[in-house]
């Protein structure tokens, strides 16, 4: 006979033989084919002591998953869960500057932080200061074979036409990052 040493619901070990001999009073005889493990809740198992299905067991509250980690039925095993499962099953939160996208969770950029209307007059201030100066530090490289054409003294109207166009920018640039300037001291 197999059998189960059972305390408070739960399977203390799997033995053979008889129970009364071994002076064992609360056990569960069980099937030669039984999946019963040591260390498990009897509620774990069906009437024929065949381990339930763990999704069953995690919607009635009789496991938790394992932190960050969902069960893969093909696997038939847990593996770590994308940002997306974990939101979906509420297990994670997106928070409000952050965004889900695919399956991750990422922060948002400062153009989708604007158009939510969550940025701070300076952090936008801030934002479009960065884009300007990213923007000028672009022209100069722009301008460089340009510039060298005219030194070398091969240069053509398109060369000319380019260094004032791109310096025509910057200066626009540089009229709003001033704007931006007197913005926030004011």
């Amino acid at each position: 006979m197999i059998y189960a040493e059972v305390d408070n619901e739960m399977v203390l070990n799997l033995r053979s033989g008889d129970p009364s001999r071994a002076g064992v009073t609360n056990y569960i005889s069980l099937p030669s084919d039984n999946q019963v493990r040591p260390g498990t809740p009897i509620t774990w198992y069906d009437d024929q002591w065949q381990q339930r299905p763990i999704l069953e067991l995690i919607e009635e509250g009789l496991v938790t998953p394992p932190e960050g980690m969902v069960w893969d039925d093909e696997a038939e095993e847990w593996r770590v869960a994308t940002d997306k499962e974990l939101v979906e099953s509420g297990r994670l939160t997106v928070g409000e500057r952050e965004i889900l996208d695919g399956d991750s969770i990422r922060d948002m950029t400062p153009e989708e932080l604007d158009e939510r209307g969550l940025l701070t007059d300076e952090e936008r201030r801030d934002w479009k200061k960065s884009v300007f100066m990213a923007r000028l530090s672009e022209i100069d490289n722009e301008t460089t074979r340009p510039l060298r054409a005219v030194a070398a003294g091969v240069d053509t109207e398109y060369d000319r036409q380019r260094l004032t166009d791109l310096e025509n920018e910057a200066a626009s640039i540089r009229a709003e990052l001033a704007a931006l300037e007197s913005e926030s001291t004011a």
